[in-house]
């Protein structure tokens, strides 16, 4: 992350909690869940893990999430 300005770090995080998100739509079957349940836990620290399962859990949070426009993210919430 060296290097990064905080708006390309922002904008690196927030693609991939929108890539976690669409991935917890896609998961139809409860063992298609728990898999990517397990793999949260074990590729984030506990409280990352905690969020995203909170975001997962929510189906409309997760749907907004997955539907972020990330290219105008900032402009947008400054209009909202």
């Amino acid at each position: 992350m060296s290097g990064e300005s905080v708006e390309e770090q922002l904008y690196r995080t927030r693609k991939r909690l929108q890539m976690e998100m669409r991935r917890a739509l896609a998961c139809v079957s409860p063992s298609a869940k728990r898999k990517l349940a397990a793999r949260w836990k074990e590729e984030y620290s506990e409280l990352m893990y905690q969020e995203l399962l909170g975001c997962a859990r929510h189906k409309e949070v997760c749907r907004d999430i997955s539907n972020w426009n990330l290219d105008d993210f900032d402009g947008a919430r400054k209009k909202t």
